[in-house]
């Protein structure tokens, strides 16, 4: 399990090449082959036909060698998501003092639902809450540890429906006492919305979409007028759910103009959350917090997810609210066989503020990263993976190939730490280099391509569609080659229209990466484009483009 650590963490402030021997590797290799009821690749119809009646429905005790060669397996055959070459994620490199944090959670084995078992947990919980409410600007505060910030958006529903209507009769009838209750989110709010609603019992079709501008962010004039038309209908939104950090693109929605419009259409009790998953790293760093989330301290509640930009192993998340006593309110059962008043420290419990009971003590890595590199440290790892985003784009907009053709094309420009382009195979240069002049200089009585859109390629819905079509195949094939050949792992996703642009994003610590591992990054996708041009694999892939030029 050593090997974990000596090849997938790199200390913050060491060179790219290094890796931490943070414990001596154990001599595994000696093992033997790993048992194939144990390997967790084996075909299930391997297992059933090598396995007999042990695989039948019984499961045989394994020796410690075994499952140790099941262990070691399991990690060589992962991705390696502390690598330069992975930037698949919204998670990646992981912090040693995260990792040893983690370790050590594991070692004390105690849930955070008591004081009396979790101590210790306990105050770094509160310790890592207390940070955040200041960082957010509130001038006090609550929260929770939670397993993501998916699950933050759940709390925000709960404790939304339980300010806006009687809390008393929420807390017994639900939803049935939250008559015309909506929830109101932008078009590339994340997905766990739609999922809160349907989990908390609004329903996903009392989810309200509000239009986004051309970097992604929510439209505030639209804002006005969704809740303009929920007033007409009857309906009653309770909650505003804003993203720092969109999950595709990066973009941040201005957090003091939505809460200024949204508070001046229905007043102070509607609830405003942030999802802040991805983007809330930028409240480490004081010029991106004034840039990025000015207004959040007008906000509600606030969910981040430490195991993204921080660094924190998976998972390691907090949702934190300026309501004092909302959490308990809303949720506290008083279980007499945990929570009683006249045991030592009863108002230390934190369980009964949770919708969880058993929880692990996640924010002891928040805390451990945060102490291991200081708040100038946590600023400046936020600043240098932006600005190596920075440099990919850069890139991406300065190569040519011989014939002076760009091999790739900007799609949506980098946003915080993410980036979304295209890498444009040979024989399609041509026709991207066409719809690139077009867009500059467009015939006389058209507007530019680009007009209403951040993309080098203008929108999508005015490009040529066989070279949409031929653009859309070409990264699942490029894919397809670097899965098998394990050099870089990035993904590839719908932006504004484009289909299957690649995404690059980095997160975690990253100190140790340069600009020159992102153009390294950017030459091999390059690299890969080029041998599947050359070796035909993507004539009938991109033939449809060639009348394009």
């Amino acid at each position: 399990l050593a090997r974990l650590a000596d090849s997938r963490t790199v200390p913050p402030r060491a060179p790219a090449a290094a890796h931490p021997k943070l414990l001596t590797p154990l001599a595994l290799t000696a093992l033997g082959p790993l048992p194939v009821a144990l390997s967790p690749l084996a075909p299930a119809g391997e297992v059933a036909a090598n396995g007999g009646e042990k695989n039948a429905g019984d499961t045989a005790a394994a020796s410690a060698e075994e499952i140790a060669a099941a262990l070691v397996a399991a990690v060589d055959m992962s991705p390696v998501t502390g690598g330069v070459g992975f930037l698949n994620q919204l998670a990646g490199a992981a912090d040693w003092a995260g990792v040893a944090a983690d370790w050590a959670t594991a070692v004390m084995n105690a849930s955070v639902y008591t004081w009396e078992v979790a101590p210790v947990l306990t105050a770094v919980e509160n310790a890592v809450i207390d940070k955040l409410v200041r960082r957010c600007g509130w001038p006090a505060g609550e929260g929770v540890a939670v397993a993501g910030a998916s699950i933050a958006n759940w709390y925000a529903v709960s404790l939304a429906r339980s300010r806006v209507w009687d809390e008393a009769l929420v807390r017994r009838r639900g939803m049935s006492a939250c008559a015309g209750g909506v929830i109101v989110v932008s078009d590339d709010a994340h997905f766990s919305w739609v999922k809160a609603a349907i989990g908390m019992g609004v329903g996903e079709d009392n989810v309200r979409r509000v239009a986004v501008d051309a970097r992604g962010a929510m439209d505030v004039p639209d804002l006005r007028r969704v809740l303009d038309a929920c007033k007409a209908r009857g309906e009653r939104p309770f909650l505003l759910g804003l993203t720092a950090g969109t999950t595709v693109r990066g973009a941040f929605d201005p957090v003091g103009a939505a809460v200024a419009a949204w508070r001046r259409a229905l007043g102070p009790k509607p609830w405003v959350h942030v999802d802040a998953a991805w983007g809330g790293g930028a409240l480490m760093s004081d010029p991106m917090r004034a840039e990025l989330m000015s207004g959040v301290e007008d906000a509600d509640s606030l969910g981040i997810s430490f195991h993204k930009m921080p660094g924190a192993t998976t998972q390691c998340a907090v949702f934190a609210t300026r309501r004092v006593g909302a959490l308990a309110g809303a949720h506290a059962t008083g279980a007499p066989y945990l929570f009683q008043r006249d045991k030592n420290c009863p108002d230390a419990d934190l369980g009964d503020r949770s919708l969880q009971c058993g929880r692990r003590g996640d924010a002891l890595k928040a805390w451990t990263i945060w102490h291991a590199l200081g708040d100038k440290g946590m600023a400046h790892r936020v600043e240098h993976c932006c600005a190596l985003v920075r440099a990919a784009e850069a890139e991406i907009r300065r190569w040519r190939d011989r014939d002076g053709r760009r091999a790739f094309v900007v799609v949506s420009p980098a946003q915080y730490a993410n980036c979304c382009f295209y890498v444009v195979p040979p024989r399609l240069r041509d026709a991207v280099a066409t719809l690139l002049r077009h867009n500059r200089d467009p015939p006389p009585g058209m507007k530019p391509g680009g007009a209403s859109n951040l993309s080098e390629l203008g929108a999508a819905g005015a490009a040529p569609p066989q070279l949409v079509a031929a653009l859309q195949r070409v990264a699942p094939a490029m894919k397809d080659r670097m899965q098998r050949t394990g050099g870089v792992m990035v993904g590839f996703m719908a932006v504004a229209g484009w289909p299957n642009c690649w995404r690059l994003a980095v997160s975690g610590a990253r100190e140790g990466m340069r600009e020159v591992d992102v153009h390294a990054v950017l030459a091999y996708m390059r690299g890969v484009a080029e041998e599947l041009d050359a070796e035909e694999l993507a004539a009938p892939l991109l033939a449809d483009a060639q009348e394009v030029s």
